[in-house]
């Protein structure tokens, strides 16, 4: 049998708890220091959107001009934009009905920009949207001449099938 001289086993198990010390402390040491690094680097905007006479506005679409960055107020009124870069930004409201409204606010890394906006209402009209829709050139609803039949189809008692021209014609050239 082969036993390990006592001075190497105890400095092996002192090599061990050392190297288990030192990994604790890098791990401790990267989880503390991870929030620090990700909230240096960028800023964020919240806010508050009120109507003219004070109700939250809930649903209005804001945005950051230039950024292509949007959302939209929660049923309280308030929004905001997180991990932004530091800088200057123009915050764009609308809420059809009342007037866009713009503000300048400037982010700073690791801070909150908070903004407040009241919406005015608009003194102008939408425009009227008419909508047309066309049905095919078929219409199945009076009886041709050929029935002899002076009721329309929809109060006949008994079952009318209509054939048109063109069902007679797509049925010839299947045929």
């Amino acid at each position: 049998m082969f036993f390990p001289a006592a001075g190497t086993f105890a400095i092996e198990i002192f090599n061990m708890t050392a190297m288990k010390l030192l990994l604790a402390a890098l791990f401790v040491l990267l989880i503390s220091t991870t929030p620090v690094l990700a909230q240096t680097g960028t800023g964020k905007i919240t806010g508050k959107i009120t109507t003219s006479d004070h109700n939250k506005a809930q649903g209005v679409t804001v945005e950051l001009a230039g950024k292509q960055q949007s959302t939209i107020t929660n049923e309280s009124g308030y929004f905001s934009f997180n991990k932004l870069a530091p800088g200057n930004y123009t915050i764009r409201i609308s809420l059809i009905g009342h007037n866009d409204t713009e503000k300048q606010v400037t982010v700073t890394a690791g801070q909150t920009s908070e903004i407040e906006l009241q919406l005015s209402i608009s003194a102008t009209n939408l425009n009227e949207v008419v909508v047309v829709g066309h049905k095919n050139g078929i219409n199945v609803n009076t009886a041709s001449s050929s029935l002899r039949v002076q009721t329309p189809l929809i109060e006949l008692s008994q079952n009318v099938q209509v054939v048109t021209s063109r069902y007679w014609q797509i049925s010839k050239s299947s045929a």
